[in-house]
């Protein structure tokens, strides 16, 4: 990918409509609502030009990080906090067993 692509999450939306999905990435001060607004127009042109039997065509705007997390945003601190605690239990342990080791080694010389 080229350096000057900026796919940062908080830059990046997830649009979907005519039952496509894509990922862009919006301009400088565009919001997510104007984008939404665009998407739904473009949309409701399509309907138009292709006339899909009634059935009404619309658009969504997603953010990416929403699409990419979605639910589990609430319990994303507590694994974060398992993880953690986890990793501070191994490196406890480790001298803990180099210790007890070197002392059963040194028990066993005579």
């Amino acid at each position: 990918m080229p350096p000057s692509v900026d796919i940062r999450p908080e830059r990046c939306q997830v649009q979907v409509g005519y039952n496509f999905w894509g990922i862009e990435t919006l301009r400088d001060g565009v919001t997510g609502q104007s984008a939404l607004t665009e998407m739904k127009t473009i949309a409701k042109q399509l309907q138009r030009q292709y006339s899909t039997n009634g059935r009404e065509e619309s658009a969504s705007v997603i953010p990416l990080s929403e699409v990419i997390v979605g639910d589990v945003r609430p319990i994303l601190p507590t694994l974060l906090s398992g993880a953690v605690l986890l990793l501070l239990i191994a490196c406890v342990n480790v001298p803990a067993w180099c210790w007890c080791a070197r002392r059963t080694a040194d028990a066993r010389l005579p």
